[in-house]
């Protein structure tokens, strides 16, 4: 009597376990984006360090 129940809970279960491991692995994916895109502005605000050379003080 239970037998054709679990079969469909144990086939929902497996589904459900898919779809979160997809959900998780999109999620990570989508972090490094965000990572990778604020390093990127922080580098539009970021002022270059001036070359070690004679016209900054430095010795060539």
């Amino acid at each position: 009597m239970y037998a054709p129940v679990r079969t469909s809970v144990d086939t929902a279960v497996g589904i459900l376990v898919l779809g979160l491991a997809s959900i998780h692995d999109a999620m990570n994916d989508m972090a490094d984006g965000h990572i990778d895109n604020d390093k990127l502005i922080a580098g539009m605000f970021t002022k270059p360090k001036p070359a070690d050379g004679p016209a900054n003080g430095g010795v060539k």
